[in-house]
């Protein structure tokens, strides 16, 4: 028996699930560490495709966790890259500054462990809010039935000295903003 139910016609879709959306962000990374040479991407598939970030069945219209990972993103739009140095396995980071903020967006891709990240910035404020995206599995994904099984939900920050420090779960991703 299929494990899922198939459109007729058959088309390219693939239900978009947390795993995409980590992946969809180690990609924004490369691009954004790339920036000095790399100035524009754009997503080919938007709807019922490929890790589309749009999904539908009949009226019903649901995004995936892979658009969740481009809002998160989003705050990095128009922004200077600024260089990041990690020393967590299977953590990664990427930071940029615009006119009235900082922000940073931290991938733990491990599976079963979480990570606690300090970050270092001398120039953020106390105006921070943080966001994450994350699921009791991997393989989570939104649906017709279950259209928020996998949303962003806030992040919590605690000030530590000059650093701040986050906790992320295992299979995550978030983006902390200071505003200026």
């Amino acid at each position: 028996p299929r494990s899922a139910p198939m459109r007729s016609p058959i088309t390219y879709e693939q239900a978009g699930t947390l795993r995409d959306a980590l992946a969809a962000g180690i990609a924004f990374e490369i691009f954004h560490r790339n920036c000095n040479v790399l100035s524009m991407a754009n997503l080919a598939q938007i709807v019922n495709v490929l890790h589309a970030p749009i999904q539908t069945q009949g009226a019903a219209m649901w995004v995936t966790p892979t658009y969740y990972a481009f809002q998160l993103h989003a705050p990095h739009i128009g922004a200077d890259a600024l260089q990041v140095e990690m020393d967590l396995d299977a953590v990664s980071a990427t930071a940029s500054r615009s006119d009235n903020s900082i922000q940073t967006t931290i991938i733990n891709r491990h599976l079963h462990q979480a990570a606690t990240v300090k970050i270092s910035c001398n120039d953020a404020r106390e105006n921070v809010h943080a966001t994450l995206l994350t699921a009791d599995k991997p393989n989570a994904a939104n649906s017709a039935e279950f259209p928020e099984r996998v949303k962003p939900i806030a992040l919590r920050v605690v000030r530590d000295g000059d650093a701040w420090v986050v906790e992320l779960p295992p299979h995550s991703l978030a983006t902390v903003e200071w505003k200026q």
